[in-house]
């Protein structure tokens, strides 16, 4: 594997190593073929197979095969494994997050030349999110903005009212906690790295930046630490529960009634009517806590549909990925599934604007639609941030066990963060 041993400013500046195809370029015109044009496509969105179906019956000559996964933590390994013995599907859906480690590692193919008139029917922060370099590595799926989810008839039982700014979300903590003590109005889970980057962006933080031809590197700067600082102090008191967001034991404390309330992306909306449904008609959604002075929000998560180096046929992968996540068939299948859009004309769909029946017939996606325009998309995800991202879960655990601090955290992953960039060749310097 190219380990890039030059001077990278990954993503935002510095294309990837030429891509050599035998036979094909992103540029080219299909490859000849004496029957339909078969993409196989490598996804976990929910409903995923209904809209492939509807591609397949209105379009006879390219065939979509989909291959299913439960999420990125298993599809990243299997298409590295599959780029690299030569036989990847075509096409995958990749977290945000994860592009840059895959354009700096030269295992995506870009499809600049052919996406580019598709451009214009998504959030250009989204389209910015599946480029990298001047090169345009996929088609925007979706968005996470973030909210906070609360049990509404438990918060009347305690006498809160829906926190607004931060300040007010640990006066409440304290209330709900004085009154009972095995009682908290939120969690935060330390298995969920993506979510804790999505409350330091709110806070101004960024943990990776570009200056020039160098990345410049702030995990412990000022907003990161305001975020360490204040999530530490809740723990210190007491006044909030660390459990793990991805795992079972999470869900007997939300029908026990021990957490009242969590802040999540909008593809959370599910995760209460799958896992807590005798709670039907308690929960709502509200914005999420906001810093005094500020109405940033935060975003967690949004992924898009990547074209994977070896591709025979990235025109009609990037035609279908358009389809698939712009159109108005795939797109109402798709935000059933709990998807929210990154197309522009999705949110005039009519499922946008119908109640949620768990939620008490609310609308839940007009709290989303709030939330997203307040997300400030300046954030940009560094050529290393796997490793990052690991490097913080394991220090999130530490915490969550009682060894060290939230900035212990962010001070050994700025050290641990900056290593491993130069020693991958990478231009890199402390914020």
């Amino acid at each position: 594997m190219n380990h890039m041993k030059r001077s990278l400013a990954a993503v935002g500046l510095t294309a990837v190593a030429a891509l050599v195809v035998a036979g094909c370029s992103a540029g080219s015109g299909p490859a000849e073929s004496s029957g339909p044009i078969e993409i196989e496509y490598l996804g976990w969105v929910s409903e995923l197979q209904d809209a492939i179906d509807i591609w397949n019956k209105e379009n006879p000559d390219i065939q979509v095969k989909l291959r299913t996964t439960t999420g990125s933590d298993e599809a990243n390994p299997a298409i590295r494994a599959g780029v690299q013995a030569g036989n990847a599907p075509c096409m995958a859906q990749m977290a945000y997050f994860s592009l840059p480690n895959f354009v700096a590692d030269d295992l995506l193919m870009p499809i600049t030349d052919v996406a580019a008139q598709y451009q214009d029917k998504f959030l250009d922060w989204t389209w910015a999110s599946a480029s990298a370099g001047g090169e345009v590595y996929g088609i925007p799926q979706d968005s996470g903005p973030m909210v906070m989810y609360y049990n509404q008839d438990e918060f009347a039982k305690f006498g809160i009212e829906v926190p607004t700014t931060w300040e007010e979300y640990a006066a409440d903590a304290a209330k709900v906690k004085a009154q009972d003590p095995t009682v908290s109005l939120g969690f935060l889970g330390p298995d969920d790295v993506g979510a804790y980057a999505g409350l330091v962006a709110q806070a101004g933080g960024r943990w990776t930046t570009i200056d020039g031809d160098e990345w410049k590197v702030g995990i412990n700067d000022t907003g990161s630490l305001k975020v360490a600082n204040f999530w530490q102090d809740l723990l210190d008191k007491k006044l909030v529960t660390i459990t793990p967001r991805y795992d079972a034991g999470l869900f007997p404390q939300l029908i026990d009634h021990k957490i009242l309330s969590f802040v999540g992306a909008s593809w959370n909306y599910t995760t209460l009517p799958d896992n807590v449904p005798d709670q039907a008609g308690q929960w709502r959604v509200a914005q999420m806590p906001k810093w005094e002075g500020s109405e940033d929000t935060a975003n967690h998560g949004g992924s898009a549909s990547v074209v994977l180096k070896g591709c025979k046929h990235p025109a009609e992968a990037a035609k279908f990925a358009t389809w698939l996540n712009s159109s108005d068939e795939s797109m109402d299948i798709l935000i059933r599934g709990g998807l929210y859009p990154a197309a522009n004309d999705a949110f005039n769909l009519d499922v946008l604007k119908q109640g949620v029946d768990y939620y008490g017939g609310q609308v839940v996606y007009d709290e989303f639609a709030a939330s997203a325009k307040n997300v400030d998309t300046s954030w940009t995800f560094g050529p290393t941030y796997d490793a990052t991202a690991t490097a913080y879960t394991d220090g999130l655990a530490s915490v969550a066990s009682g060894q060290g601090t939230f900035v212990d955290v962010a001070n050994d992953v700025q050290k641990s963060t900056l290593a491993d960039m130069k020693d991958r060749g990478i231009s890199a310097s402390a914020e």
